[in-house]
């Protein structure tokens, strides 16, 4: 069996820690004031523990120079070297017997000892004055104490999971530390990562822009809003390149992979894959976690989506119909000489190949041979442009002349128009 040792210390502070922080960590540690502190570090020689165990020493000693301070193992041996007593285990000077009777001192000291803070040692159960190191069996309580606790800790998160496994229940989803550093949604850097939420919620932005800038172009055609829109495209295909390079990065795996969306056919899966495969879980090559998203966010870009869409489509729909309406023109009355035939004048032809043969359906035009027309475009049935083309034709028909009648109904020509 080892030989007993004692802990010695002589105001040492090691390499690396400050003189005042090793002091007040100490100081704290052992439960000193401030006087005791002072005598502590004045370079005496002082003896902390007494008649140790070697192993326990030593488990005293990293503790301690944690802590910042060096102490040295000697054998344990009697000498005159003051030991350094726990702050609880100080008792004040009796009083002088002439100075009060016999039980005031002795109730001082049972208030005091009432008042003391009282540590119960997780080891072998001795409760007694706050400390460090239990008297009896000398565990370093408070260490001793969170070990405890973290044991409880453990085994109730194992009975929960238990429970939770018992009712099919599935874990809760555990907090993500998010890099600080992550790049925004928007912005034209190529590097750092982006989740697979947030990339389908920006490329559904995209993709409802570039379906807004199209309608935006084949409403009115013209060179300035074709520029616009075709300036518009670019931005969308730089922005839409970089949210697949920094997927690509999520995924860890280089931003050169992103040129398969650009190869047919391959192109489709390598999208549905940037979509649906999940980033890399924490750090890895390219950067740190990044933001989740939220599915409000991408429901609301969806919703926006599919509304750029039918927007798109009706207005394709709409020019196909001008364009359909403008070749039957050609092949019906659709010379100047005989549309003027048709329809009984000049203004009524020009008004006719100029704003009724480009408008949208519904419409219709209605004319009398006297000379009087009108037409009405852009509304809601068949019916209601009739009878807004008949009632602008009689509002100008001249009293006493004949009726107006219906010449064409949505680009169709009246029987005997021709």
């Amino acid at each position: 069996m080892d030989a007993p040792v004692q802990l010695v210390f002589f105001g040492e502070v090691l390499a690396g820690f400050q003189p005042d922080a090793v002091k007040r960590d100490l100081g704290q540690a052992l439960k000193l004031d401030e006087a005791r502190i002072a005598r502590l570090f004045s370079g005496a020689r002082m003896v902390l523990k007494r008649s140790i165990a070697n192993d326990d020493a030593q488990r005293y000693v990293k503790r301690l120079e944690q802590l910042g301070a060096r102490i040295h193992v000697e054998p344990a041996l009697d000498s005159g070297a003051p030991v350094v007593p726990p702050a609880a285990a100080i008792s004040p000077p009796a009083a002088p017997l002439a100075a009060a009777p016999l039980a005031t001192p002795v109730a001082a000291a049972t208030i005091g000892a009432q008042d003391e803070e009282q540590i119960e040692c997780p080891n072998c159960g001795e409760r007694q004055s706050k400390r460090i190191l239990c008297r009896a069996c000398a565990t370093d309580m408070p260490m001793g104490i969170a070990a405890k606790l973290e044991a409880d800790q453990e085994a109730r998160a194992a009975r929960l999971a238990e429970v939770r496994a018992r009712r099919g229940l599935r874990e809760p989803a555990a907090a993500v530390d998010v890099d600080p550093d992550a790049p925004p949604l928007w912005g034209f850097g190529f590097s750092g990562r982006v989740a697979r939420l947030p990339y389908a919620t920006a490329s559904a932005m995209l993709l409802t822009v570039m379906f807004l800038l199209a309608v935006f172009a084949m409403q009115r055609p013209g060179a300035g809003r074709v520029i616009f829109a075709g300036a518009g495209f670019v931005l969308a295909f730089v922005l839409s390149m970089r949210l697949a390079v920094l997927r690509c990065h999520d995924c860890n795996r280089h931003g050169w992979w992103s040129l398969f969306l650009f190869v047919p056919y391959a192109g489709f899966v390598a999208s549905l894959v940037m979509s649906l495969m999940p980033g890399t879980p924490g750090d890895n090559d390219f950067g740190g976690q990044p933001r989740q998203g939220r599915w409000a966010f991408l429901l609301l870009a969806l919703i926006g989506m599919g509304l750029s869409v039918a927007l798109t489509a009706r207005t394709v729909a709409r020019l196909l119909d001008s364009v359909s309406i403008e070749a039957s023109q050609e092949e019906e009355p659709g010379e100047a000489a005989g549309l003027e035939e048709a329809l009984g004048s000049s203004a009524a032809a020009e008004a006719f190949r100029n704003e009724y043969a480009l408008a949208p359906t519904h419409k219709a035009f209605a004319v009398s041979s006297s000379g009087s027309w009108g037409y009405r475009i852009g509304v809601g049935s068949m019916d209601e442009a009739v009878r807004g083309a008949l009632a602008n034709c009689e509002a100008h028909r001249k009293a006493y002349t004949p009726p107006c009648g219906l010449i064409n109904v949505n680009g169709q020509w009246a029987p005997g128009a021709e």
